[in-house]
This record gives structure tokens, C-alpha cells and sequence, in this order.
């Protein structure tokens, strides 16, 4: 086992070490060669964005690793850059960010202006004998390749190997958004939360009081809301008319204005310059006041206690089927087909196509959420026994025109 740390100049490995090529691990960027010094034509390009992913040389072919370097600017760029120099033209032929088939220019097809050295920089790319990518092809830094490749074949265009994901703008529009478990029991979910404490009122006399209690609790409620892995290639986020995050049950009723919030937040976070890796979801939270307010009436001898509650929904869960067209774009305006489409997502859950450019897929998504539900108050009566007493004795007590009769 050998560990170096690379730059921008080239380190030969010590000879012990060069066989060792069942794999390679690497933090950054780097071009390795099967000869010192960094030469032998080509070498190839290993990049990783983990520290523990290992990258097996086998495909390659490569029998022996004996020099590496950092990569060039070039090279660690992930778009398609490409470079054509001619045997009998003056210029080099410079093309950077290749997204889609390019033809060469005109003076370089003729017969007698041969390509004679092409640079993929690490990169995939296909040649075609004619225009727009048709006839016969070639691929050249299939393996990751870079350097210098010595060639006379004719040829009169290109593509990049695979479409880069930063060349595709995909946009979704989403048209069905299904709970899948609507009719919850939120009592599994639901806690009591105090109000306020217990509020004690006495009437001593021998009318009826009445008495005004009012108290309040500020709940703090959360709404996330996010999609299904697979949904995270989507560039653009938008809701068909009439579609609408909610469902049946009684309790979503109450959070209608939480729902418009969530959707527009939605539409408004995921434009078409979102990346396609970030996983699309929305979160909002809120301070919502719950009151208690009313007239209490008092019997006469009698303590009156009453409290109150809200009733907290905590770490609801709830689950959608989401169905979705999706529709795609290449740089810089190339409408992508049904077929493009799935080539490039082949994890997509298909349901159909709609038109030639405009596909319909399905996928889940998810809302956890916390929210006060109701307020209900607890309230007892007891009666003062002293109060009954004393009310007792001035009824039974005589009067003085009582004591005086003959």
C-alpha cells in the first residue's frame, strides 16, 4: 500500500509501489500515469467527492501506476471541454461546456484537414462521420482519459458520452397529490398542553356572581414537507390548477391557509436554476395564539375552579402519491423527447407518456408536522360549607316581633 499527497507537479511512485493497481482512493482530483514522469500520451482521471469511495482501475487496463499528479483546471471542471488540433490548419479548434451534438466548422471537414491531436480532458465524447451526430462513431476517453490522443480519423461531429447534469433543466408540474393515509387518529399523536393555571373564584354571598376568565397559550407549530428521493433530479417545481396539498379528514380544514403557504413556497424555492441533486422539500413554522374566553357563572356558597388546555398534535406523519409531468430542456434550448427523457432518469417511476416531449411519472412525498388542534377548559364547583351555614342560621334566627308577641 502506498499513500503520497499529490499536486500540481508530478510525483513518481517508488517502485515497490507501481503494481499495486487493484484500486485507488483519493479525496480530490487526480491524473494518474503507467509512466514516470506523467508521460505516456495519456493518463487517466480519478475524482471522488468522499473520502472513502475507491475507484477499481481494472476497466482501464492499466497495468502498473508510476506517476500522478493534481488535476488541471480542465479536468476537474465537469463540463465537457474538448480541444481539436489539425494536421494542415492553423488554429486549435476550442469547444467548452459541450452539452449537446456540435458540428465542426466547415474548413476543417475538408478531406486534406484531418484531425491530428484531440484533448478530452477526463471526459466521454463521441465522434460521428457526418453532421448532427449520425453515421459511423467513435469513442474517445471512454475510461476517463486525458492528454493527448494521436488521430486521423475523419470526422464532421460530437457529443458528450453521457448527458452532463448540468447541461439538462428538468421541469415538473405537478397534477395529483394523494394522501395515502387521509383518515388519521390523531388521539395516538395528540398531547394536552396547559393554558394557564387554575383560576379560583368564590362567591360568599347569596346572589348569583359572575365573573370573566380569559386566558391564552402561543403554540408553536411546524410544516415539512418534502419529496421522494427520485424527485430530487426535478430542476422546477409547479402545481397544476386545482391541486392542492391537503385531504379528507377534519383536521386538515384548519390548516387550509398552511397548505397555500407550504405550495407557494414550494413553486417559489425550486425555479429552474435549483440544482438537480438537492432534495426538494419546504418547511415553515408559525406561532399560533389559542384563547379562552367567557363569562363564568357562580352559584351562590360555592368555590369555582376552572382551568383550560390546548391540545397539540405532535409529529403527525403523513404520506402522498404525487403524480407529475415532467418535461426537459438541454442547453441552450433543445426540447428533450419522451425517450431522451427516460434514457437520462432511469430510475424514473414511469406511468406514461403524454406527448412527445412531456412524460407522466409518479413518486411519494411526505409532511411532518406539529399544530394545536382545540381548547377545552376543566372547571368544578364545591360548595363553601361555613357560607351554607351562616345562610342557614339567618333563616332559621327569630325575628324581634316574633319575641314579643303576648
Amino acid at each position: 500500500m502506498y499513500q503520497g499527497i499529490s499536486t500540481g507537479s508530478c510525483t513518481n511512485l517508488p517502485s515497490y509501489a507501481r503494481n499495486c493497481t487493484s484500486s485507488l482512493k483519493t479525496t480530490g482530483c487526480v491524473a494518474v500515469y503507467e509512466g514516470e514522469n506523467c508521460h505516456n500520451n495519456f493518463g487517466h482521471v480519478f475524482t471522488s467527492d468522499k473520502s472513502d469511495i475507491t475507484s477499481f482501475l481494472s476497466p482501464t487496463k492499466i497495468t502498473q501506476i508510476a506517476s500522478f499528479r493534481d488535476c488541471t483546471a480542465l479536468e476537474r471542471d465537469p463540463h465537457v471541454n474538448v480541444d481539436f488540433t489539425l494536421y494542415d490548419y492553423p488554429e486549435t479548434l476550442t469547444f467548452r461546456n459541450v452539452c449537446s451534438c456540435t458540428n465542426l466548422p466547415k474548413p476543417p471537414r475538408h478531406p486534406h484537414s484531418n484531425i491530428g491531436i484531440i484533448h478530452v480532458y477526463g471526459k466521454c465524447v463521441i465522434h460521428f462521420s457526418d453532421e448532427n451526430c449520425n453515421g459511423l462513431s467513435s469513442f474517445k476517453g471512454l475510461w476517463g482519459e486525458t492528454g493527448q490522443y494521436d488521430d486521423d480519423e475523419f470526422f464532421r461531429s460530437f457529443a458528450p458520452c453521457n448527458l452532463p447534469r448540468h447541461c439538462v433543466s428538468m421541469n415538473s408540474v405537478l397534477t395529483k397529490l394523494e394522501p395515502l393515509n387521509d383518515l388519521i387518529d390523531l388521539q395516538n399523536f395528540t398531547n394536552a398542553i396547559t393554558i394557564a393555571a387554575t383560576e379560583t373564584f368564590y362567591n360568599n354571598g347569596g346572589a348569583i356572581l359572575e365573573e370573566d376568565y380569559s386566558v391564552e397559550k402561543d403554540v408553536e407549530e411546524s410544516f415539512q414537507f418534502g419529496f421522494a428521493k427520485e424527485f430530487s433530479q426535478m430542476n422546477s417545481l409547479s402545481f397544476d390548477v386545482g391541486v392542492n396539498i391537503g385531504g379528507k379528514a377534519s383536521f386538515f380544514k384548519k390548516l387550509l391557509s398552511v397548505f397555500g403557504e407550504l405550495k407557494a413556497g414550494l413553486s417559489g424555492k425550486y425555479q429552474t436554476n435549483s440544482s438537480s441533486t438537492e432534495t426538494k422539500e419546504y418547511g415553515l413554522k408559525r406561532t399560533t395564539k389559542f384563547k379562552v374566553k367567557k363569562r363564568v357563572i357562580i352559584p351562590p356558597c360555592t368555590e369555582y375552579k376552572i382551568g383550560s388546555s390546548v391540545s397539540v398534535a405532535t409529529d403527525v406523519v403523513i404520506n402522498y402519491r404525487v403524480e407529475y409531468k415532467i418535461t426537459g430542456i438541454v442547453q441552450p434550448d433543445i426540447k428533450m423527447k419522451t425517450k431522451e427523457i427516460r434514457q437520462h432518469f432511469p430510475g424514473l417511476k414511469y406511468i406514461r407518456d403524454v406527448d412527445e416531449f412531456t412524460i407522466l411519472a409518479q413518486t411519494t412525498a411526505q409532511m411532518e408536522t406539529t399544530f394545536g388542534l382545540e381548547t377545552f377548559t376543566d372547571a368544578k364547583g364545591t360548595i363553601i360549607t361555613p357560607c351554607v351555614r351562616a345562610k342557614k342560621a339567618l333563616l332559621c334566627k327569630p325575628s324581634d316581633k316574633t319575641l314579643n308577641q303576648p
